[in-house]
């Protein structure tokens, strides 16, 4: 004998309860995961944001050094000229 219509509805009605509570369930684990996604993105950007601010700091002080070396460098070069004119100098004075 079938169950009488109110206990059907009854049924019904909670079986589509449990089913709206499971879609919500669902639901909100896809948001937990997208956000977790998300914020593990980010912290991966933001941790190769920073390595690369590091290789630029990196690269421009690489090239300033450059630069005072290459100064250094002249002057050396300069400087070793004078000393070789003085040389000639010195011989040209001594004859």
């Amino acid at each position: 004998m079938p169950y009488p219509l109110h206990i059907r509805s009854c049924c019904f009605l909670y079986q589509k309860n449990e089913e709206v509570l499971q879609i919500a369930r669902l639901e909100d684990s896809v948001r937990r995961v997208r956000l977790e996604g998300e914020n593990a993105l980010k912290t991966e950007h933001d941790r190769h944001r920073s390595i690369e601010e590091g290789l630029r700091n990196e690269i421009a002080m690489v090239k300033a050094e450059n630069h005072i070396m290459n100064t250094q460098l002249g002057n050396q070069h300069r400087m070793q000229l004078e000393m070789g004119e003085m040389a000639e100098k010195m011989t040209a004075m001594s004859i």
